[in-house]
């Protein structure tokens, strides 16, 4: 499927949306949101992989979709990635 644009289900579709390997530099960056939000019920969770340094380059931007969506970060954890590298467990709850 393609995040960029709306997402055939129905809103308020899933309990709970998981993301591996899909939010990079390039790819699918913190502007899917909404499109993914709409689909997840109240309450409902995105557990989602991130690279730190996307991440971090990107940080104002997910901060501020996270909160026009209506959602909060429950957690945030460092991550075995690649080799010697890190990810970052983000996982996202819908209010």
């Amino acid at each position: 499927m393609n995040l960029q644009k709306p997402l055939s289900y129905d809103a308020e579709s899933f309990d709970s949306i998981t993301c591996s390997g899909v939010f990079v530099q390039a790819h699918c960056g913190p502007e899917t949101l909404p499109h993914l939000t709409r689909v997840l019920k109240k309450e409902g969770i995105i557990v989602a992989t991130i690279r730190w340094a996307f991440y971090e380059t990107t940080k104002q931007d997910w901060e501020r979709e996270i909160q026009e969506c209506g959602c909060e970060i429950v957690e945030q954890l460092d991550i075995p990635y690649l080799g010697d590298m890190t990810a970052m467990l983000l996982v996202i709850r819908k209010l």
